[in-house]
């Protein structure tokens, strides 16, 4: 799932995400937001396989990966 977290890159390369992701500082940073949105025990799950709300929280993460000032959320609690 780490790799998923780190796609929104804006400086977005392949290599990287493919080939080292556990071994950059993206990855380091994504386990913090994992961490910090109780996904660590999913870390080496595929989306795929999380349920529907763990899905929307690994959205959020690759949100809060960015590092933003401001996140606005149209109908979080919606279904």
């Amino acid at each position: 799932m780490v790799e998923n977290i780190v796609v929104p890159e804006r400086r977005f390369r392949v290599r990287p995400v493919v080939a080292q992701t556990r071994h950059d500082r993206g990855a380091a940073r994504a386990m913090q937001v994992l961490a910090d949105l109780g996904l660590t025990d999913y870390a080496d799950t595929s989306p795929a396989g999380l349920s529907y709300g763990q899905r929307k929280l690994v959205e959020l993460a690759q949100v809060l990966w960015l590092d933003p000032v401001l996140v606005l959320l149209d109908e979080p609690a919606a279904a």
